[in-house]
């Protein structure tokens, strides 16, 4: 039988330093937790991995794709990845990115606990 699992969002100071000298990162408005979804990867779950993947991702100009990048991993490819793709199905919310800005850097924290 499988425990129970679940991921919180915590977000990171108001602004700190961006991976590679890049521009500040600024911590995503209330907002970007709205999408959140307990969706814990399949696989971390069945290992029984847990941690906090910190990341930070690049909101667009225009059309273009989002960048992300893990800033600081969980420990477990898996958790970190599945990070990524949350911060992924979140920015292709139109009403999400409309309240972040575009060109600029934003960090979130998912922290990934079994209970």
């Amino acid at each position: 039988m499988l425990a129970a699992a679940h991921l919180f969002l915590v977000t990171g100071p108001a602004i700190a330093e961006a991976p590679g000298g890049e521009p500040p990162l600024l911590a995503p408005r209330p907002s970007f937790q709205a999408c959140i979804r307990p969706e814990y990867p399949p696989d971390a779950l069945r290992w029984g991995e847990e941690g906090t993947t910190t990341f930070a991702f690049l909101v667009p100009v225009g059309d273009g794709a989002p960048e992300f990048r893990v800033i600081r991993s969980s420990g477990s490819a898996r958790l970190d990845a599945g990070a990524l793709q949350i911060a992924g199905k979140c920015l292709a919310i139109p009403e999400i990115k409309a309240d972040l800005g575009p060109g600029r850097w934003y960090r979130q924290s998912i922290l990934w606990v079994l209970q």
